[in-house]
Protein backbone atom coordinates (compact mmCIF):
# COMPACT_ATOMS: atom_id res chain seq x y z
CA UNK A 1 0.00 0.00 0.00
CA UNK A 2 1.70 3.47 -1.19
CA UNK A 3 1.98 6.07 1.35
CA UNK A 4 -1.09 8.48 -0.33
CA UNK A 5 -3.25 5.58 0.07
CA UNK A 6 -2.63 4.66 3.53
CA UNK A 7 -3.59 8.56 4.50
CA UNK A 8 -6.78 8.05 2.22
CA UNK A 9 -7.47 5.26 4.03
CA UNK A 10 -6.90 6.70 6.98
CA UNK A 11 -9.07 10.02 6.46
CA UNK A 12 -12.18 7.53 5.92
CA UNK A 13 -11.71 6.15 9.10
CA UNK A 14 -11.66 9.62 10.82
CA UNK A 15 -14.60 10.41 9.32
CA UNK A 16 -16.55 7.48 10.32
CA UNK A 17 -15.54 8.23 13.73
CA UNK A 18 -17.13 10.94 13.45
CA UNK A 19 -14.41 13.40 14.55
CA UNK A 20 -14.16 16.88 13.73
CA UNK A 21 -13.85 18.28 10.15
CA UNK A 22 -10.75 19.58 10.58
CA UNK A 23 -9.12 17.20 12.21
CA UNK A 24 -9.86 15.07 9.25
CA UNK A 25 -8.04 18.43 7.39
CA UNK A 26 -4.92 18.44 9.79
CA UNK A 27 -3.87 14.74 9.14
CA UNK A 28 -4.52 15.33 5.29
CA UNK A 29 -1.99 18.47 5.20
CA UNK A 30 0.19 17.07 7.07
CA UNK A 31 0.48 13.46 5.63
CA UNK A 32 0.19 14.72 2.01
CA UNK A 33 3.53 16.57 3.22
CA UNK A 34 5.02 13.83 4.13
CA UNK A 35 3.66 11.60 1.28
CA UNK A 36 5.77 14.04 -1.09
CA UNK A 37 8.92 13.77 0.93
CA UNK A 38 8.61 10.13 0.92
CA UNK A 39 8.05 9.77 -2.95
CA UNK A 40 4.53 7.87 -2.31
CA UNK A 41 6.84 5.15 -0.74
CA UNK A 42 5.54 1.69 0.23
CA UNK A 43 4.48 1.72 4.08
CA UNK A 44 5.48 -1.55 4.29
CA UNK A 45 9.38 -0.57 3.46
CA UNK A 46 8.81 2.84 5.70
CA UNK A 47 11.75 2.45 8.65
CA UNK A 48 12.30 4.80 11.37
CA UNK A 49 15.60 6.43 9.53
CA UNK A 50 12.99 7.28 6.77
CA UNK A 51 10.30 9.48 8.97
CA UNK A 52 13.08 11.03 11.20
CA UNK A 53 14.18 12.56 7.28
CA UNK A 54 11.56 13.53 6.89
CA UNK A 55 10.54 15.41 10.31
CA UNK A 56 14.36 17.55 9.93
CA UNK A 57 13.08 18.38 6.45
CA UNK A 58 9.85 20.59 8.62
CA UNK A 59 9.95 23.96 10.13
CA UNK A 60 11.00 22.97 13.85
CA UNK A 61 7.76 24.25 15.43
CA UNK A 62 5.95 22.34 12.94
CA UNK A 63 7.73 18.95 13.62
CA UNK A 64 5.64 18.18 16.73
CA UNK A 65 2.31 17.98 14.96
CA UNK A 66 3.72 16.23 11.93
CA UNK A 67 5.31 13.41 14.16
CA UNK A 68 2.04 13.00 15.84
CA UNK A 69 0.33 12.58 12.66
CA UNK A 70 2.51 9.94 11.77
CA UNK A 71 2.04 8.18 14.84
CA UNK A 72 -1.60 8.23 14.47
CA UNK A 73 -1.59 6.99 10.78
CA UNK A 74 0.95 3.82 11.61
CA UNK A 75 -0.73 3.26 14.74
CA UNK A 76 -4.42 2.80 12.65
CA UNK A 77 -1.62 0.39 10.17
CA UNK A 78 -1.25 -1.34 12.98
CA UNK A 79 -4.64 -2.01 13.93
CA UNK A 80 -5.70 -2.59 10.52
CA UNK A 81 -2.42 -4.91 10.29
CA UNK A 82 -0.97 -3.57 7.38
CA UNK A 83 2.05 -3.44 8.81
CA UNK A 84 3.17 -5.75 12.07
CA UNK A 85 5.25 -2.66 13.74
CA UNK A 86 5.18 1.31 13.47
CA UNK A 87 8.48 3.11 12.81
CA UNK A 88 7.37 5.90 15.32
CA UNK A 89 6.80 2.90 17.96
CA UNK A 90 10.08 3.76 20.98
CA UNK A 91 12.16 0.79 20.57
CA UNK A 92 12.15 -0.89 24.32
CA UNK A 93 8.72 0.59 25.56
CA UNK A 94 7.32 -3.41 25.62
CA UNK A 95 9.65 -3.91 28.32
CA UNK A 96 7.99 -3.83 31.68
CA UNK A 97 9.80 -1.16 34.08
CA UNK A 98 11.39 -2.43 37.19
CA UNK A 99 9.72 -2.37 40.43
CA UNK A 100 11.00 0.06 42.57
CA UNK A 101 9.82 -0.13 46.26
CA UNK A 102 9.81 2.28 48.70
CA UNK A 103 11.62 1.09 52.42
CA UNK A 104 7.87 1.50 53.87
CA UNK A 105 6.91 -1.53 51.15
CA UNK A 106 10.15 -3.66 51.94
CA UNK A 107 9.99 -3.49 55.56
CA UNK A 108 6.20 -4.54 55.09
CA UNK A 109 7.16 -7.56 53.14
CA UNK A 110 9.94 -8.49 54.58
CA UNK A 111 7.89 -8.17 57.97
CA UNK A 112 4.91 -10.35 56.56
CA UNK A 113 6.92 -12.97 55.21
CA UNK A 114 8.73 -13.54 58.57
CA UNK A 115 5.82 -12.38 60.37
CA UNK A 116 6.31 -15.49 63.26
CA UNK A 117 9.78 -14.56 64.03
CA UNK A 118 8.77 -12.54 66.73
CA UNK A 119 5.71 -13.33 68.75
CA UNK A 120 3.70 -11.68 71.01
CA UNK A 121 4.70 -7.86 69.42
CA UNK A 122 2.40 -5.67 67.76
CA UNK A 123 2.71 -5.55 63.57
CA UNK A 124 3.02 -2.12 63.88
CA UNK A 125 5.97 -2.15 66.45
CA UNK A 126 7.50 -4.30 64.25
CA UNK A 127 7.13 -2.30 61.07
CA UNK A 128 8.56 0.75 62.68
CA UNK A 129 11.77 -1.20 63.96
CA UNK A 130 12.22 -2.79 61.05
CA UNK A 131 12.31 0.52 58.89
CA UNK A 132 14.90 1.80 61.58
CA UNK A 133 17.07 -0.90 61.46
CA UNK A 134 16.84 -0.24 57.80
CA UNK A 135 17.28 3.27 57.76
CA UNK A 136 20.46 2.60 60.37
CA UNK A 137 21.88 0.06 57.12
CA UNK A 138 21.83 2.89 54.56
CA UNK A 139 22.80 5.79 56.59
CA UNK A 140 26.47 5.25 56.41
CA UNK A 141 25.57 5.86 51.90
CA UNK A 142 23.69 8.60 52.23
CA UNK A 143 25.84 11.88 51.76
CA UNK A 144 23.91 14.53 52.58
CA UNK A 145 23.45 13.88 56.13
CA UNK A 146 19.65 13.33 56.58
CA UNK A 147 19.83 9.95 58.30
CA UNK A 148 22.10 11.05 61.22
CA UNK A 149 25.48 10.89 59.71
CA UNK A 150 25.60 6.85 60.55
CA UNK A 151 25.93 7.54 63.86
CA UNK A 152 23.44 5.09 65.03
CA UNK A 153 20.50 7.97 65.06
CA UNK A 154 17.98 7.30 62.52
CA UNK A 155 15.92 10.53 61.90
CA UNK A 156 12.13 10.32 60.81
CA UNK A 157 11.62 11.21 57.31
Amino acid sequence: MKFSDAVQTLLIDVRARRLSPRTAEFYEVQLMRVAKLLNDKDVRKITTTDLRLVLTECPTNSAPHRYRSLSRLFSFLVDEEVVSVSPTALPGRDVPMPVVKTLHAQANDMLRHNLGAAPGRKFRFLLEHEESAMLYDIAPAVPDNSFGGGRGRCKRV
